[in-house]
């Protein structure tokens, strides 16, 4: 039923008879409530309900439960189901209107594809196994009389496509009949056939490798065996493909060609798939006879070859091919005593498996593909190349930013150099051999003292083991202040949790300082002069 209208909302319930239909089991939109009835009989009114008020109505509002426009079904043309089936159900006030027309038998829709006032033509692919009702609803009626009759399901095996195949396996079957769920095992002979989809009337399986002979095809479900009387499935050597030799059988650099040689294979490329551990070998060309493939990608080892085709299955799995381990080229052949280069090593062969040594110790492997592997140099022995860092002024800075800061030292690269203070770039201004200046970003986080690092493209980290910069508020620099005016007379001053300042100045006298879980530090290294009315520490 559809109650059309306004001013509905998921509060709004209608009452017919003693029986009340809400946003739990109705269907509430604006303009419109939508419900299913419930068995009753006989004519009632109608009330309806927002918010605890009753709605107001254009119309009365009745409604008749009549049993001389029940749905009734008084015959079904078969009494069992064995494969996909057409029905044919007689009774009275079925409409006229196929798409209101919902037939169930058990969980089964059976789909109308005829429908005449006394007369239902209907289509099911198929029935579990065991007894089931029938349902019937129409949509703009309601459902039917409870039908006495049950519908039987039989558990049956019509059919087996392809139904032969390789002795070795792999090939995908389709088998029909009724009865199948996603609990459907089967068997041909001894070998489990490897269940892929299931439908109610057909199970796809892949076949196991079995000794060449005539089967029979079993298929259970919940432990009732699907009757299969004259089905069978072979397991033939005339379809078996068979690889007498391959070439090569190793990777080399004048050719990434594979070439299978045997019989019983396909004209059709797209229907042959080879594959190496994995790694498929593009196939480029097929015959009865041969077979032409270009290698993939994948770590060094040797590994069987498997071949496979659609329409038979396996071949022999006695053949195996070798990648190699080798290296071609490294984005560089030199680095910096301290290490931290982020080396290339381009080759092939490479896998998870890989460890890069450089006079013994190991490159730590950041990436890798298996023809590439990115690893992070370790300590080198390369003195000439290594940049030094000798010293560095001033050796503390704001967490603003916009400290200029010297770097003394050797082996610097113009346009190949780069420095970092505590994880944040520190922006070159001028560099040479031996001197960068540089201008400090902003600190994310709070105060924090931290080496100084450079890093030479194509050589490394700089040595550097005691030249610290400390990133800490100065009192005289505007940014620890956000970029405003340093404190002035009779100011406040507010030094907050994790902040440390650093007083480096001469003040005028201010009202006062408030040091909340925060840090006021001296400078001892010159005369400073601090003036206020009160310091108050939380």
């Amino acid at each position: 039923i559809t109650i059309n209208g306004d001013g509905f909302d998921q509060s709004t319930k209608v009452v017919l008879d003693s029986l009340v239909y809400d946003s739990s089991n109705s269907q509430i939109t604006f303009d419109s409530f939508k419900f299913i009835t419930l068995a009753n009989t006989g004519q009632h009114n109608l009330s309806m309900f927002t918010s605890g008020r009753e709605v107001e109505y254009m119309t009365s509002l009745t409604y008749e439960f009549s049993e001389a426009k029940n749905p009734q079904i008084t015959s079904i043309s078969i009494s069992e189901i064995e494969q996909e089936s057409n029905l044919t159900i007689l009774g009275i006030n079925f409409g006229v209107e196929p798409s209101e027309i919902d037939l169930k038998i058990g969980t089964q829709i059976c789909r109308t594809i005829d429908l005449q006032s006394t007369t239902i033509t209907c289509t099911i692919p198929g029935l579990e196994s065991g007894s089931h009702i029938v349902t019937l609803n129409v949509r703009t009626i309601g459902d039917s009389n409870e039908f006495n009759e049950r519908i039987t399901g039989k558990a049956t095996v019509k059919s087996i496509v392809p139904n032969s195949g390789s002795t070795n396996g792999g090939t995908i079957v389709k088998i029909q009949g009724n009865g199948f769920t996603v609990g459907s095992s089967v068997v041909l002979g001894q070998a489990i056939c490897l269940v892929k989809n299931v439908k109610i009337n057909e199970i796809e399986c892949e076949t196991q490798a079995n000794s060449a002979q005539l089967v029979d095809v079993s298929v259970m479900t919940s432990g009732v065996e699907h009757s299969s009387v004259g089905v069978n499935y072979t397991f033939d050597e005339d379809k078996t493909p068979t690889i007498s030799s391959v070439d090569p059988v190793q990777e080399n650099f004048s050719s990434s060609l594979l070439t299978l040689i045997g019989e019983k294979f396909s004209n059709d490329k797209n229907e042959v798939h080879v594959q190496i551990d994995g790694s498929e070998c593009s196939v480029i060309e097929s015959s009865l006879t041969q077979i032409t493939c270009l290698l993939g990608e994948h770590g060094a080892g040797t590994y069987q070859i498997e071949l496979k085709i659609d329409s038979v299955g396996y071949a022999n799995k006695d053949f195996n091919f070798g990648y190699n381990l080798n290296i071609h080229h490294l984005s560089s052949n030199e680095a910096s005593l301290a290490g931290g280069l982020h080396l290339q090593i381009n080759g092939s062969g490479f896998s998870g498996q890989s460890h890069v040594t450089i006079c013994d110790n190991e490159c730590v492997l950041l990436n890798f593909t298996s023809s590439q592997i990115f690893c992070l140099v370790p300590l080198a022995n390369s003195q000439s190349l290594t940049p030094n860092v000798f010293g560095l002024w001033p050796n503390r800075g704001g967490t603003g930013g916009g400290t200029i800061l010297t770097i003394t030292g050797q082996n610097f690269i113009p346009d190949s150099s780069k420095v970092e203070i505590a994880h944040t770039n520190c922006q070159i201004i001028t560099i040479n051999s031996t001197s960068i200046v540089c201008r400090t970003g902003p600190l994310p986080s709070s105060s924090t003292k931290s080496l100084v690092e450079v890093y030479v493209d194509q050589i490394g980290n700089a040595i550097n083991e005691e030249h610290f910069f400390e990133y800490i508020d100065l009192w005289s620099s505007k940014y620890t202040w956000g970029g405003m005016e340093l404190p002035g007379e009779g100011d406040v001053v507010v030094i907050s949790e994790n902040q440390a300042v650093y007083f480096d100045t001469h003040t005028p006298i201010l009202k006062g300082v408030l040091i909340i879980g925060g840090a006021l530090i001296f400078d001892d290294m010159q005369d400073v002069h601090l003036q206020c009315e009160y310091i108050i520490i939380m």
